[in-house]
């Protein structure tokens, strides 16, 4: 079910995604290697924070930022692969003091039914959410040395990449 939101900042280090998300309808779009996004959250919610916060990138940084931005009792969603194994920092007390409720997110295709799998599919289907932005960064796999040199770059302008592989699937 979509909500709708009143306030929507995209923070990146990319300056194609931070037009794609302008573009999209984001309130603000914050450079991540200039601007700092927890000022932005403070400054768009009269110093409250945000009710909800997701990160995606996968750093410890961005992770502890995503902790500062939210309001107190606020929600924050960690989608980001960790950018190493093993034991990262995290402000594990500073999460406590606002009551955060914190979420990983992974392993959505183990999901009963593939619930929220099937739903997204139909709505792309039907055209209810677009997605064209993310399908222009493909890369045949014989290509796979630039796709991944692209993905380390940002994307290079890219929303996203991918490899494509060719043939069945054994």
């Amino acid at each position: 079910m979509a909500r709708a939101v009143s306030t929507v900042i995209v923070s990146d280090l990319d300056h194609h995604r931070r037009q794609l998300a302008h573009r999209m309808g984001a309130t603000a779009v914050v450079p991540a290697d200039t601007e700092s996004v927890v000022d932005a959250a403070r400054d768009l919610t009269a110093g409250v924070g945000a009710d909800l916060v997701i990160e995606a990138a996968g750093h410890d940084r961005t992770r502890a930022d995503a902790v500062e931005a939210a309001r107190d009792r606020g929600t924050v969603g960690l989608f980001g692969y960790p950018d190493r194994t093993g034991l990262s920092p995290f402000p594990v007390e500073r999460a406590f003091r606002k009551s955060l409720s914190i979420r990983f997110v992974n392993g959505t295709q183990r999901e009963p039914g593939l619930r929220s799998f099937r739903e997204a599919l139909a709505m792309i289907t039907t055209g209810a959410i677009d997605v064209e932005h993310c399908l222009g960064g493909f890369f045949p796999l014989a290509q796979a040395a630039a796709a991944l040199a692209a993905a380390r770059d940002h994307g290079r302008g890219r929303a996203k990449i991918g490899i494509e592989l060719t043939g069945g699937v054994a």
